[in-house]
């Protein structure tokens, strides 16, 4: 994946004045696999560039905010995004406005509403981003609510995927739904967690 954000998002610039930020929560040990992408990534990418993550817990008022470090890592943490995730919280996107370039999000998770926000407030403050949806948007992840998921993958997630600077598939499986939805710079790399 390293060599991904080298070639496709720093453009052959020097990565260090980079700052990269994975939306999501960043915990050593977890049960889940984005969660543990994340840390794993904060491992490979140490040095190259400066890695952040940006998480939002449904758990805290919209208000709140905390950055800290953890292992390194700059650690941003925002209250919740409201309207179910299409709102997103008031002191992200100060933050966000007041950001240092260049900076680039990493997106993860098809089917989120909170990312087509993002995606939103990442462009109007002409900001990168790379999405990795996690599985192809076809068979069994269909099936269940699969009227609403087309819709979904066909109103929200088409405009999501056709923004990405670029879109970082974890098999050979998703290329072919992942073209289709107009991927254009499009990346097959296995995840980075055993």
């Amino acid at each position: 994946l390293l060599w991904d954000y080298n070639t496709l998002i720093f453009n052959g610039e020097d990565s260090v004045t980079w700052q990269l930020y994975h939306v999501g929560l960043y915990k050593r040990h977890s049960t889940t696999s984005i969660e543990q992408v994340i840390y794993s990534h904060s491992r490979a990418i140490k040095g190259i560039c400066d890695f952040n993550t940006v998480c939002f817990h449904p758990s805290w008022p919209a208000w709140k905010q905390r950055k800290s470090t953890v292992d390194g890592v700059t650690v941003h943490e925002f209250g919740r995004a409201t309207f179910r995730g299409l709102k997103l919280p008031t002191p992200f996107t100060r933050w966000l406005a007041n950001l240092p370039k260049p900076a680039v999000f990493h997106l993860h998770t098809k089917f989120v509403p909170m990312n087509f926000a993002l995606m939103r407030a990442l462009r109007k403050h002409d900001i990168s981003y790379v999405f990795t949806p996690h599985n192809p948007y076809s068979g069994d992840t269909l099936k269940r609510k699969g009227l609403l998921k087309r819709f979904y993958t066909n109103v929200v997630d088409r405009r999501l995927i056709a923004g990405a600077k670029a879109v970082h598939a974890l098999t050979n499986n998703e290329v072919a739904t992942l073209t289709a939805l107009v991927a254009r710079t499009l990346s097959v790399v296995p995840n980075t967690i055993d």
